[in-house]
């Protein structure tokens, strides 16, 4: 029980450091710890969304998130926009230095 706590833990924070790097390059105002706090708000957010609306889920829990972004880091709505697409591209870029770094062929981590 302990173990997947932790590994849950350990997910949340991994999962926060591009969030973080992409609202600092935005100029928003946040730590490591408020991050992940937003990334766990954010996830719980979604599954609630997902609980009350079954058709527009997806996206009033995006505008939602956005908002999420737009008060917490006090970034503007575009800058929020930004934060989440910076997002996006940094885990790319963080997965192929990954494969480049250890020599994981695509092929393999698509099997996996």
């Amino acid at each position: 029980m302990a173990i997947e706590i932790a590994l849950i833990v350990l997910v949340f924070v991994v999962s926060a450091i591009p969030l973080h790097l992409a609202v600092r390059m935005l100029h928003g105002n946040t730590t490591f710890l408020k991050t992940v706090f937003v990334s766990l708000l954010v996830g719980v957010a979604a599954v609630g969304v997902r609980q009350f609306f079954q058709i527009w889920a997806g996206f009033i829990a995006f505008v939602l998130m956005l908002w999420i972004y737009h008060a917490l880091f006090d970034l503007s709505w575009p800058r929020a926009f930004f934060a989440w697409i910076l997002q996006a591209v940094i885990v790319v870029a963080l997965v192929f230095a990954i494969v480049a770094l250890f020599g994981i062929t695509l092929f393999t981590i698509a099997v996996l």
